[in-house]
């Protein structure tokens, strides 16, 4: 106090002496020096400071209060010590209000006087734990005289009860809820050696992918973060896929806030479903180093190699793969939680990706990305197609074999400025080059009855062997073989730019974009056709080169203007006028030269595919029938209103009404040039697509819905249809398949409407969820075919029909099915019903007349049970189930009846020895299909052993996959003019491979 005193004297009098007009500055130094000398020895503890820490209780997740933390030196003998305590969150709302709370949810917190730097014992304690001694080594920073011993967990003293044989223990809390967000712990789900974030993701409880996306608790994730930032730049494959597993500590899912409510500092009604990845602290500030090469049977290999280096303020990525596993992986619910191999081709893979990113401050932010990747692939597919006709339908049986080499290059920029209060700046720009090089063999022929009928298998090898099988001759119709080879370059760049301006309570947001692309294409075609009989018509053999460029220009702007008249605890409404305006250009030019008209180019030439002759003579050889010239402009003027409010009502439940009424303008212009012959094409629409939305959340206080949710919306969608489909031409380039023009066509309007609702008990963990669907289209866009059975030659008109609908209805719950929750059931059925207008027909005159309507009921059932008993052992097991009920109001359509049932099973398991062990076995089955090769069942087993050499550094691991060589891939789609049959041939080959993965961590 005296030294306080003394200082505080000396600094008024140096300031009285700066205020006189004799004060100099070698006045100020010396006063300045001797502040200097006297601050010193209140900080004269410099030497010494804090040891500071968290603890967690290792099972429920919480901070773990009230334990003493002693630091001891050497011989035990004590230092100091200090208990620990929770945290408090201190916060202030948009109206100023403040409050605290305590953080049960982040580590209890200790602070540890210590005299000196050096090494001392950290020793933690609390009745009913196991005491834990660390050795650490004070480090003080000069700014806050703090050393971080780093986050500790604490387990309870084992205690088993003891019932007749059994044993009961305390497991690790998988899942809870904090407020509005729910927290999965990564450590309470045991992953294979190498598998990264998607592998972890398909192991949560609630989470589950659905067609390529990602889900939680019946919700779209809209966007993966790292510690409440966007690093991956809003690309949350590139997170899933390349973000190691063990690295993660928690995921939370919750709703983030947009752009528009950080400018206004309140509820703008742009939030976003998230998950937020936290790493754990031993991987923060650090440097991880992950190599990883394997090698196997049936010659295949990989390597891998991860970079990463992530802190609160910047975040370095870079990842590298070479594989030639082929292997695509299907992103649905497996039930095992494992990936499931159903590759379509044989693959090589190289692959480099890196990006940077960095948060200096709450204002700016900055990233850039860039990859290389080259593929190379071969396939090898049949695909059998039954097309519905109303004089008796067409089978056509098809090969492909395909080679494939694809190189892609791509880089992008992005930052954003938040320079005050109610100003917000965006840009990106983006840049993709891609080359793609094909060869390619295709063998078709089309039979008028199903060709199965009468040859068991192998009837389109029979057909090109040589003399057509006596079985079969009554039935072809025609036989098709064609080579090609062809090169595409494609540029693709886009820019763009976002602003926000707070105007008062008010927001205006203005964004400018375009988008350009410009892509050639040189490809060339040996056609060959053979008729079965001669009466038919005339083989025809083609050898044609194609000459394509196509440019692309889009340019955007938009204004939205948001008005919030209302913004109070219980109500808040919103209301926004946009204004948006879309310009597009898009020219494409397709020459095609007939090379056949050459001497010594014909079908007895032996001149190679990809062979072309001098340019003069190939410009004599221009096909100016089927060559083109097409210019598109489209010029869009969209004017919208949007309303949006929500209220709590008297007994403390929600609601909220959202819609939106657009109305827009579209021009189109066509400049279409074909054989010295001009089409000119011109529309224009007025177009309205209306939406509303109904919300209620029936929990008393429950204003997001967390625990039950009632949803109804409707939508009105307007498509116009493609401008070229209005041109009065006809386009014969493919001798099989002629279109015709139709310039009378409609816009399509397709009316949807869905009522949800969505339960969840978060205590027992028990969701429920229900959805029920409607879908009219009205001027649905379809194409009227005729068949000519005698020449095989198809002609497409487009047109419009009416009657096409469709219900569906999904029922979906999961539950724990013990106190301890770890045994879990989910279950999800799905239903639809569809029927759509066919104008498919063999007649002649007048084909309108043959509407037939296609109708489908679609019916499929998921059931799965998951045990984990603990982190070291999971266990699960699956089956989906699916019906396709097929039929026509066609006398002489088969209803079609096919079913697909698939039971999966799945292990991973911590063994002794350090052994960790995962495995997965899918069985998969089908009947109802057309063809009987396509019938039957297969059986998918793979499995992993790994365990480590060098502890946390050097890891080993043997995969097997498809250890009964028994990989197949069958599927099937069906739609109102038919359906498609697929069986690959070329798969992944069954193999053994031995992989070794050296992680490396190490501070700057």
């Amino acid at each position: 106090m005296q030294i306080q005193t003394t200082m505080k004297r000396i600094l008024n009098i140096n300031i009285a002496r700066l205020t006189t007009a004799t004060a100099t500055r070698h006045a100020v130094r010396r006063a300045g020096r001797a502040l200097l000398l006297l601050l010193l020895p209140v900080n004269a503890y410099a030497q010494g400071g804090y040891v500071c820490g968290e603890v967690t209780d290792a099972y429920l997740q919480e901070g773990l209060p009230n334990v003493v933390a002693e630091l001891l030196r050497a011989d035990s003998s004590v230092v100091a010590a200090d208990t620990s305590r929770y945290q408090i969150i201190e916060r202030t709302d948009v109206r100023g209000v403040y409050s605290k709370d305590i953080d049960r949810y982040s580590g209890a917190t200790f602070k540890i006087p210590a005299p000196s730097e050096g090494k001392y014992i950290l020793r933690l304690s609390l009745e009913g734990y196991e005491t834990k001694c660390v050795d650490i080594v004070a480090q003080f920073s000069r700014r806050t005289l703090k050393s971080d011993a780093g986050s500790f967990v604490m387990f309870p003293r084992r205690k088993d009860t003891e019932l007749g044989v059994a044993t009961v223990t305390t497991t690790r809390i998988q899942m809870y809820h904090k407020g509005d967000t729910l927290i999965y712990n990564a450590d309470a789900f045991n992953t294979p050696e190498g598998s990264m974030l998607d592998e972890l993701v398909r192991r949560l409880p609630g989470v589950e992918f659905r067609d390529g996306r990602l889900y939680a608790q019946g919700k779209f994730v809209e966007n993966i973060l790292i510690s409440g930032k966007d690093f991956f730049n809003g690309d949350p494959n590139a997170a899933l896929q390349n973000l190691p597993a063990y690295v993660v500590s928690k995921l939370k899912f919750y709703d983030k806030a947009g752009e528009m409510s950080e400018t206004m500092e309140r509820d703008m009604h742009d939030k976003s479903y998230v998950m937020d990845v936290h790493l754990k602290r031993d991987y923060q500030g650090v440097w991880m180093v992950n190599p990883s090469v394997g090698y196997g049977t049936s010659d295949r290999y990989q390597g891998l190699l991860f970079v990463m280096r992530f802190d609160e303020r910047q975040n370095f990525f870079l990842s590298a793969d070479i594989n030639n596993f082929g292997q695509e992986r299907e992103a649905t619910e497996m039930g095992t939680g494992a990936y499931d191999y159903q590759a379509l081709r044989r693959m090589t893979n190289k692959f480099v990706r890196g990006s940077y990113s960095i948060y200096p401050n709450s204002k700016f932010s900055f990233s850039a990305t860039g990859g290389y990747m080259h593929q190379s692939f071969r396939t090898d597919e049949e695909t059998d197609t039954e097309t519905y006709l109303t004089d008796g339908n067409l089978f056509t049986r098809e090969r492909s074999r395909q080679k494939t080499g694809l190189t892609n290059l791509e880089g992008d920029v992005q930052a954003s400025w938040r320079p005050r209060k109610g100003r917000y700046f965006k840009w990106n720009y983006s840049v993709n080059f891609t080359r793609q090089t094909l060869n390619s063999l295709d063998r078709a022929a089309r039979f008028t009855a199903n060709p199965e009928d009468y040859m068991a298998e192998g009837a389109l090898d029979s057909v090109f062997a040589g003399e057509v099988p006596a079985a079969l001759a009554p039935l072809l119709a025609y036989r098709l073989q064609q080579e090609q080879q062809s090169n595409t370059h494609n540029l693709r760049q886009k820019a763009q730019t976002e602003m926000h301006f707070a105007l008062g309570d008010n927001l205006l947001k203005l964004s400018f974009g375009w988008n350009g692309r410009r892509a050639t294409t040189e490809r060339t075609q040996h056609y060959d056709l053979r008729y079965a009989a001669d009466d038919a018509g005339e083989d025809d053999y083609r050898n044609r080169y194609y000459d394509v460029t196509d440019k692309h220009n889009d340019y955007a702007a938009a204004a939205e203007f948001f008005r919030k008249y209302i913004d109070t605890d219980r109500r808040n409404g919103q209301f926004t006028l946009a204004y948006d305006y879309d310009h597009r250009r898009e020219s494409d030019v397709n020459l095609l030269y007939s090379l056949e008209q050459l001497a010594d180019w014909g079908l007895d030439s032996d001149r190679p595919l990809g062979m072309l002759p001098a340019a003069d003579v190939l410009l004599s050889c221009l096909n100016a029938e089927d060559s083109y010239d097409r210019t598109v402009r489209r010029r869009r003027h969209t004017l919208s209103a949007k309303w949006l409010h929500e209220w709590q009502m008297a007994d403390s439940t929600w609601m909220k009404l959202d819609a939106s009424l657009p109305l827009s303008y579209s021009s189109r212009t066509m400049s279409y040039w074909r054989n010295s012959a001009s089409y000119p094409v011109s529309t224009r629409s007025f177009l309205t697509e209306p939406r509303f939305s109904w919300t209620y959340a029936p929990v008393p206080n429950d204003k997001n819905g967390r625990r039950a949710l009632w949803q109804l919306e409707y939508a009105m969608r307007t498509n116009e249809p493609a401008i070229y489909y209005f041109a009065t031409l006809r386009d014969a380039a493919d001798p099989l398949n002629i279109s015709i023009g139709n310039p009378d066509l409609k816009n399509e309007q397709s009316h949807n409407l869905a009522l949800s609702y969505r339960h969840n008990n978060l205590e027992r963990q028990r969701e429920v969820g229900t959805r029920l669907e409607y879908k009219a289209v009205r001027n649905a866009l379809a194409m009227n075919s005729t068949y000519n059975t005698q020449t095989g030659v198809r002609t497409y008109q487009p047109t419009t029909v009416n009657g096409n609908y469709q219900l569906g209805a999904e029922v979906s719950f999961s539950a724990p099915l013990n106190k301890t929750r770890t045994l879990r059931f989910n279950t999800r059925t799905q239903g639809r019903y569809s029927e759509s207008a066919n104008l498919n027909t063999t007649a002649q005159d007048d084909p309108t007349a043959a509407r037939t309507e296609t109708r489908a009921v679609i019916v499929s059932e998921t059931l799965g049970l998951t045990l984990t008993p603990s982190s070291k052992l999971r266990l699960s097991a699956s089956v989906d189930g699916s019906w396709n009920r097929i039929y026509s109001t066609d006398q002489s359509f088969t209803t079609l009846n096919v079913f697909n049932v698939t039971y999966k099973a799945g292990l991973t398991a911590s063994l002794p020895w350090q052994l960790e062990f995962d495995t997965y076995i899918n069985w998969r089955t089908r009947y109802g299909y057309s063809n009987d090769a396509n019938n039957g069942s297969n059986v998918m087993w793979n499995a992993e052993l790994s365990r480590p050499l060098l502890p946390n550094k050097l890891y080993v691991s043997l995969q097997a996959n498809d250890i009964l060589h028994n990989k197949r891939r069958v599927n099937m789609e069906t739609n109102s003019w038919g359906r498609v049959e697929y069986y690959s041939h070329l798969t992944t080959p069954a193999y053994i491979m031995l992989n070794l993965t050296y992680r490396l961590s190490f501070t700057d």
